[in-house]
């Protein structure tokens, strides 16, 4: 984030309580832990945050939408149930297989349903796939076409007067990964639903409008 901070606080960086407060755990040999323990800071500062506009990765900035940007997407699209996959990494097999059965099981009950592959793209470990090299991958898949290929259902897709590929999109979430363990993944479930789809947002049977 951009922004302008009014300084009124300055307080000690207490590592260990923070750890602990968002990892829920004291212990330090985990991706999360090493990254406060190896920050050189000492202190940290608060106040009063003034949000500037947001610069844009030449890249892939253009999948970043804000949550109202990407819900007027979803309705000029007429989709009224979207399923979202979100992940870190290039999609492997499995990755791939959940988000298209995730959308099958929608277009089974409706015409109006649609998918979106979500990545994070903010700040990762160094050993990970960095951002521009994964969103190529990401728009290589969905470019040609290649997108469920020896795993759509393909008697549901010969019914319909559309393709799997019409109905999935690349949006990029912005956002740190902290490797917080359970506290992450809790964060990771409701992130896109409540800034973004504002529907539940992962295949699973849960009971509300997905």
């Amino acid at each position: 984030m951009i922004a302008i901070l009014t300084i009124s606080d300055i307080f000690d960086y207490e590592k260990s309580k923070y750890i602990k407060s968002v990892y829920r755990t004291e212990r330090t040999d985990h991706p999360g832990g090493k990254m406060v323990m190896n920050d050189p800071r000492e202190a940290l500062v608060g106040g009063e945050i003034e949000v500037l506009p947001q610069p844009k990765n030449p890249a892939y900035g253009k999948y970043v939408l804000r949550p109202e940007e990407t819900r007027k997407l979803f309705a000029e699209k007429g989709w009224t149930k979207v399923v979202g996959f979100q992940t870190r990494n290039p999609l492997h097999r499995a990755h791939e297989y959940a988000l298209v059965y995730g959308l099958e099981t929608l277009v089974r009950d409706c015409d109006t349903a649609g998918a979106v592959l979500n990545p994070l793209i903010g700040e990762t470990k160094s050993d990970d796939v960095d951002a521009a090299t994964r969103m190529a991958t990401y728009e290589a898949l969905i470019q040609k076409k290649a997108l469920g290929e020896g795993d759509k259902d393909e008697a549901l897709w010969a019914t319909k007067n559309y393709t799997l590929h019409d109905r999935v999109i690349l949006l990029g979430l912005d956002i740190k990964m902290f490797y917080a363990g359970p506290s992450e993944a809790v964060m990771r479930h409701l992130s896109p639903e409540l800034r973004i789809y504002a529907h539940c947002d992962r295949p699973q049977t849960c009971g509300c409008a997905v």
